[in-house]
């Protein structure tokens, strides 16, 4: 593994910031303590969480829209059902279609 040192200015420790020698990757990366990469982790979990809550919440709305669109077609059917075969009829509808 190829690393350098190379100077980093920012907070480390609760110490106020200042240029910190740091341990860099060959392509200039900088190289996370233990404690930076679990609260990288910490913030990834966070995010892949709300993200898992917003598709719940999506999910949850389209069942309840299916939900009510097949309500509606069921009113619909009973309403058409109701209607004689003449009037079925004219509205160019087929009686077996409301089976």
């Amino acid at each position: 593994m190829q690393v350098e040192l190379g100077l980093w200015r920012g907070t480390y420790l609760n110490h106020p910031e200042q240029l910190w020698l740091r341990w860099w990757d060959e392509s200039g990366n900088l190289l996370l303590t233990g404690k930076e990469e679990a609260e990288v982790e910490r913030h990834r979990a966070s995010v892949a969480e709300e993200r898992a809550s917003v598709a719940e919440e999506r999910a949850n709305l389209a069942q309840q829209q299916a939900q009510q669109e097949q309500q509606k077609r069921s009113q619909l059917t009973e309403h058409l059902k109701s209607l004689s075969p003449e009037q079925l009829q004219a509205l160019g509808i087929s009686l077996e279609l409301l089976d």
